[in-house]
């Protein structure tokens, strides 16, 4: 029951939060659309080959995404709900919800205010790794189902026209039916300044914040400087650079284990391209993460985006992502690999059928060396909107 009512109070909030807006004006957006998938997987548990076990599993997909823009407010986000069904594999099938809700408030001409709040239940070993967030899923070999709670609120206050300095408090919660997997909670709070310069084509950051995650292995604290840097070289190209430091503190609960404390060097280097009929990027970066196993890890990490418009229905879009991590070993009790190296390939093919129905043809292919496994997913979609 504890569970149950997060999601039931962000799903009254969420259409709370339309019928207001839908009575305030006619700035409301709802985009209704319905998913229809099939898809072939080869390596369902991410097993050593030579034990894979593949499947067919189909997938209906109904959501909905909603925007509301005004001169002081802006909302938007989604709420949908994943249907999975497994041929010979009825074990396995499922139900996957995800939700959320961004919002930006301007209180004054200098004062804005800016919340989020977001709600996802998958499993971890279908999860598919998410761009945004690609250190997300990190324990993909353990089958578990997953709930993951994350709510933001912060506030800008704008110094001038080209800085300002801003305050952020962020809570994550994750729950794992798997009890191999580290539930966790954790709290943190950061501040920023920003200042632009040279006709705005230079944009320089300074932030720092600090974290509480405390789990059932262990509890850490995370403290971080960092200072970023972007440069527009034209319209299309620019260069991003950041560069920082993290101070740890792992106490592990269990008595056998000592206390940790470490310092570690983390940055990002990123060019990206942006235009009308092609856009994409190339980064290589260094962070330290926490993992649903307990503890933490420093990873390196070389990705890769592109995405072609092709003609004026069909569209190209290409993601490729390698990882590895700076220590590899096992867990005692499970024989689990903790931290792989791992490496992915993602192509899409998108068909624009008519304006409210869309065809999609896509595959992954992924594959961890040090744990000699490899796994290739396929499917195809058709993807209505309703106006």
């Amino acid at each position: 029951m504890k569970r149950v009512f997060p999601l039931f109070f962000c799903v009254f909030l969420i259409l709370s939060l339309l019928s207001a807006l839908q009575a305030v004006g006619q700035d409301l957006t709802l985009e209704p659309s319905l998913g229809v998938s099939g898809t072939y997987n080869s390596n369902y548990a991410w097993d050593r080959s030579g034990d894979e076990l593949d499947y067919y599993e189909l997938n209906a997909s109904p959501s909905l995404r909603y925007d509301y823009r005004s001169h002081l407010l802006k909302v938007n986000g989604m709420i949908q709900v994943d249907v999975l069904r497994y041929l010979e594999e009825a074990q396995l099938n499922r139900e996957n919800q995800i939700y959320f809700l961004n919002g930006e408030y301007r209180i004054t001409e200098t004062y804005t205010f800016s919340g989020s709040f977001s709600y996802l239940k998958d499993s971890t070993v279908s999860a598919t790794i998410d761009r945004s967030n690609i250190f997300e899923f990190r324990v993909l070999d353990i089958t578990s189902t997953r709930e993951f709670y994350e709510a933001d609120m912060g506030l800008t206050y704008q110094l001038s026209q080209a800085s300002n300095i801003g305050f952020a408090y962020g809570y994550e919660k994750s729950d794992f039916s798997n009890e191999v997997l580290d539930d966790s909670d954790q709290h943190s709070i950061g501040l920023l300044y920003s200042r632009q310069w040279n006709d705005r084509l230079d944009l320089f950051t300074i932030r720092t914040n600090c974290s509480q995650r405390d789990s059932e292995e262990v509890k850490s604290h995370r403290y971080n400087l960092s200072f970023d840097w972007s440069h527009q070289f034209s319209r299309a190209w620019s260069l991003e650079v950041s560069l920082g430091e993290q101070y740890w503190e792992d106490k592990p609960k269990a008595a056998e284990y000592e206390d940790k404390e470490f310092f570690r060097t983390v940055g990002r280097v990123a060019v990206r391209k942006t235009g009308v009929m092609s856009s994409g990027q190339i980064a290589y970066d260094y962070r330290n993460e926490y993992t649903d196993l307990g503890g933490t890890v420093g990873i390196h990490g070389v990705y890769f985006e592109f995405q072609k418009q092709l003609t004026r229905s069909l569209t190209l879009d290409y993601f490729s992502y390698f990882y590895w991590p700076t220590d590899t070993d096992e867990d005692d009790e499970t024989g689990y690999v903790r931290f792989s190296r791992y490496m992915v390939f993602f192509p899409t093919l998108s068909y624009a059928m008519t304006r409210n129905v869309t065809l999609v043809l896509a595959g992954n292919y992924g594959a961890y060396s040090d744990r000699e496994a490899r796994r290739t997913k396929v499917w195809t979609s058709v993807i209505f909107t309703f106006p």
